[in-house]
């Protein structure tokens, strides 16, 4: 029987890559954002293959499916104060050019390619809402987290069953790691811009 898989299915800046950074030090396979298999996702397929344990920042309207897909699975909602994502969402939008690819994921997670406040904020609430209705006779499968108000391997690990680990709580993308996040977000796009370019002269 193959053991339960773990989906973070927060939006986009709501510390889903504090989330992977927690899962992976509680001993998890965790990936974030695999763009191989957004790619599948965004063509009707939602089992995937290879060795991991938990998918981060991946997810966010597709649980149901994943559900489906992955029985006895647990799903972590990652949030924040809706103006503070907003304004973050806004910024990170602001300060980069997106390929072809990632405006076709931002199009399926939020319904248009720029940033639009009106149409993040009701996709915001929306996904809220549709998330706890989902779950509502299943409490035990989802677990809501805001690290903004101080949880952390507190909540986690008890949802995940796990011995609370002695190190600190790996809060990632703060303001101060502005310009690393940048450097990092450089490296995967032109990463995965000459990994599309090279299975084009296969």
């Amino acid at each position: 029987m193959n053991k339960p898989r773990i989906f973070g299915i927060g939006f986009p800046r709501t510390g889903t890559t504090t989330l992977n950074n927690a899962l992976s030090m509680l001993g998890y396979r965790s990936l974030h954002n695999p763009h191989y298999f957004r790619k599948n996702q965004l063509n009707g397929c939602y089992s995937f293959d290879g060795e991991w344990d938990a998918l981060t920042n991946f997810g966010e309207h597709i649980y149901p499916q994943l559900d489906e897909c992955y029985p006895g699975s647990r799903f972590i909602l990652t949030v924040r104060d809706k103006e503070r994502w907003i304004e973050s969402i806004k910024n990170k939008n602001r300060e980069l050019s997106y390929s072809e690819f990632a405006n076709k994921i931002r199009i399926s997670i939020f319904g248009c390619q720029k940033f639009n406040k009106s149409r993040y904020s009701y996709a915001y609430d929306l996904q809220m809402r549709e998330v706890k209705e989902y779950f509502r006779n299943r409490p035990e499968d989802l677990l809501i987290v805001d690290w903004e108000k101080g949880q952390g391997w507190k909540e986690l690990c008890s949802f995940l069953n796990k011995p609370v680990p002695n190190v600190s709580f790996p809060h990632d993308n703060r303001g101060k790691n502005t310009e690393l996040s940048r450097v990092k977000w450089w490296f995967y796009r032109i990463y995965y811009f000459i990994n599309e370019r090279c299975k084009n002269y296969v």
